[in-house]
């Protein structure tokens, strides 16, 4: 199979290029699941945390505008809804009408690897499929970032997972279950497994409450967001005192009840690293706690690194970024590899914080649309 551009990655920012491509009749294929990170590995029974008009799939002539579906599809609620944070029931039905309304077909395999050939890449799939591409854009999801606690992570039991492993914990029932973390994931955790479960909480320190993903006012954390291109030319110094303040981590103003409920135990200034793990038949134990669990769920949030993505080979890899080093990536998204560029969250460091959230993907998709129409 031959193609112009491979995209990698069926999330927001792959769908996003995928349909300004499309529109300029520009050849491209699009490998892997459909949004499959919001489909498949958030809780039914939360809410997303973006506001709605900076949570739409992102196209040039406004074919999926999120007012237009809720206005359509719930008329009579319509104000309501579009007032607070969104359902995700609601932006998964949301998400699979945009599917419904794309012109073209995914490819819903796995990219197994990706090299560096004489006249561009060639990408091989699980069903031993090759892909010939001059160009290619790497928009992988979260999945393989994965954070887990390092004594949790070294003892390889199906008792420990990551939040972002939903079906593995949703449907638990009658369990004693540690959710670990501070952030807007552990409290949805809470939140919903102990309506059926006898939940601990620990955190290394009390939450903070707050409506933004950052603890900022909302018009700077707009205005932020919208310059996030600048933030490309600042000085590196700069960048990384920014960076940090945009990790900070909070949890949205409504789950501060799940904080206060009795329903759960909360234990603030526990390590989950000091807690000398050990297993016990299907359970894990805690001497420093004196107590086991069923289950432990660790919100602990992801590390993006170009070097978990596997598919990569090693000598293209040894290319892109060197040993130990930064992801560096041009003002049009390019690495140092000519014909392969990075968009979403693993560009942040130097491409702003917009690419960590849905609001980025509309200047990755404009930027690359006008890049690849030139050729």
């Amino acid at each position: 199979m031959k193609t112009t551009i491979l995209i990698v990655g069926a999330g927001p920012y792959g769908v996003s290029l995928a349909y300004e491509l499309w529109r300029k009749n520009i050849d491209f294929v699009i490998v892997g699941k459909p949004f499959d990170s919001w489909l498949s590995h958030t809780l039914t029974d939360t809410a997303i945390r973006s506001d709605h008009h900076a949570s739409e799939i992102f196209s040039k002539d406004k074919k999926f505008n999120l007012s237009t579906f809720i206005e359509k599809n719930f008329p009579a609620d319509a104000v309501e809804i579009k007032k607070s944070r969104l359902p995700n029931a609601l932006f998964r039905a949301y998400l699979l009408d945009v599917l419904h309304k794309m012109p073209f077909s995914f490819y819903k395999k796995q990219l197994l690897s990706l090299e560096k050939s004489e006249n561009g890449f060639i990408g091989r799939m699980e069903d031993g499929i090759q892909i010939y591409a001059k160009k290619v854009v790497l928009a992988t999801g979260i999945g393989v970032h994965k954070k887990l606690p390092e004594s949790l992570r070294k003892l390889e039991t199906k008792q420990v997972h990551h939040s972002w492993d939903v079906v593995d914990y949703e449907a638990v029932k009658g369990k004693q279950v540690m959710v670990i973390g501070g952030g807007q994931s552990a409290a949805e955790c809470v939140h919903h497994i102990k309506k059926q479960n006898a939940v601990t909480w620990v955190l290394r320190k009390t939450p903070v409450f707050y409506s933004e993903p950052i603890n900022l006012p909302k018009p700077i954390f707009k205005l932020l967001l919208q310059l996030s291109p600048a933030f490309y030319f600042m000085p590196s110094a700069l960048k990384r005192i920014l960076g940090r303040k945009f990790v900070e981590t909070t949890i949205t103003p409504d789950m501060e009840e799940v904080f206060h409920s009795q329903d759960a135990t909360v234990i603030i200034g526990l390590d989950a690293d000091k807690m000398h793990w050990k297993v016990q038949g299907d359970r894990l134990y805690s001497p420093i706690m004196d107590q086991a669990f069923d289950h432990i769920i660790c919100a602990t949030g992801f590390h993006l690194d170009l070097r978990h993505l596997s598919f990569i080979s090693d000598s293209l890899m040894e290319n892109i970024q060197d040993t130990g080093g930064p992801l560096e990536v041009d003002f049009n998204f390019e690495t140092k590899v000519k014909g392969l560029y990075i968009i979403g969250g693993m560009v942040e460091p130097v491409y702003g914080p917009a690419q960590r959230f849905l609001m980025g993907m509309r200047h990755s998709t404009l930027r690359l649309g006008k890049v690849f129409t030139n050729g």
